[in-house]
Formats: C-alpha cells, sequence, structure tokens
C-alpha cells in the first residue's frame, strides 16, 4: 500500500468498509495494564476454584493408611505413628474445607467486567 498519511488510511478503511452499528452496549475504555491485572486476578480466581483437590488427595491418602497399616514401631513408637497421621489429617481436612470454601467465592466474568468498570469510573471521577 505504500506510504499513507493517518488521514488517507482512515479515508480508505472508511470507503471500502461497511459499518454497522449495534451501540446499545456499553463500551469500556481502559488501559492494557489494567486489563492485564484484572485477568491476572481472575486466572488466580481460577486456580483457587480447583485448589481443594490436592487437600482431599492428600487427606483420603492418610485415610488409606490408616485402614491399611498396622503401625509399627520404627524410630517412634506405635502411638506416635497413630498421633503423627491423625494430625496430619486433621491439617489436610482442615486444607480442604478452607479450599472448598475459597472455591464457591471465586470470581465470575462478571465480576471481572464489573472491576473493570469500577477502576475506570475512579478514573473518569478525577477529571
Amino acid at each position: 500500500m505504500g506510504n499513507i498519511s493517518q488521514d488517507g488510511l482512515d479515508k480508505y478503511i472508511l470507503d471500502n468498509s461497511e459499518i454497522k452499528t449495534n451501540l446499545g452496549q456499553t463500551i469500556i475504555i481502559t488501559t492494557e495494564d489494567k486489563i492485564r491485572l484484572c485477568l491476572m486476578n481472575y486466572l488466580n480466581a481460577l486456580q483457587e476454584k480447583r485448589g481443594w483437590l490436592t487437600p482431599l488427595s492428600l487427606a483420603l491418602a492418610i485415610v488409606l493408611t490408616f485402614l491399611t497399616t498396622d503401625f509399627k514401631k520404627w524410630i517412634l513408637p506405635k502411638e506416635g505413628w497413630q498421633a503423627f497421621f491423625l494430625i496430619a489429617l486433621i491439617i489436610f481436612l482442615s486444607w480442604f474445607i478452607i479450599a472448598l470454601i475459597k472455591s464457591f467465592k471465586t470470581k465470575t466474568l462478571d465480576d471481572v467486567v464489573g472491576e473493570i468498570k469500577k477502576t475506570q469510573i475512579k478514573n473518569a471521577d478525577k477529571n
């Protein structure tokens, strides 16, 4: 296309394009860094949504250990091993419950769009 000025490019695009309007929408103008930040927060929230899988897996492994193992004295007495695994089970179940609660509080796509809009409104108020 060669060297075309911005005005020439604009005219070329307008002359050779079909424009349809559907402006009954909300238009959001923001910066790339704000979009990146909102999307990174959303991705972190999505990861938290599956955060309950690890503690549940570990708790199930501990339960299976209790069901299938006859604890023996090795470094610790038999009761010491049972107490160790019981404490580990309590920790993993607590972690599971907390992660499960967090998974129900994760952001939705509407929350992300609202966060972007909220950021824009604050900036518009400053002008």
